[in-house]
């Protein structure tokens, strides 16, 4: 994911809205060796996590809230489209000091807060 020129690193967690959409602040580098940061709603892609009020939202949004927490400064964003209401579709994830990447969609999954999402 890191080759994408779409990738971004995570400065800031604005707001966890839900178990699969969050506002984070990015830093984008726009060429001329500027950098800029920006604001952005995200969703992420390829899962579906509860709906707010339904079982199990409040566990995924604090397993989303949680996992940007412990991986704060190292946590990436890939996002190239939006969705019908304006929110980036991302992956978010780090690269481990061993090379290997790991995932919050796929982390989510895995943990049972949310379901494989194709359309």
């Amino acid at each position: 994911m890191s080759d994408s020129p779409y990738d971004y690193a995570i400065l800031d967690v604005r707001k966890v809205v839900d178990g699969d959409t969050v506002d984070l602040t990015l830093a984008k580098d726009i060429g001329f060796y500027v950098t800029t940061m920006v604001n952005v709603r995200f969703r992420l892609l390829g899962v579906d996590a509860p709906e707010r009020g339904k079982p199990g939202a409040a566990e995924a949004t604090e397993y989303l809230r949680a996992w940007l927490a412990a991986n704060a400064g190292r946590a990436r964003c890939s996002s190239h489209k939006a969705d019908s209401f304006g929110r980036w579709l991302a992956y978010i994830y780090i690269t481990r000091e061993d090379g290997t990447v790991s995932s919050l969609n796929d982390d989510l999954v895995a943990a049972g807060h949310a379901v494989v999402y194709v359309r």
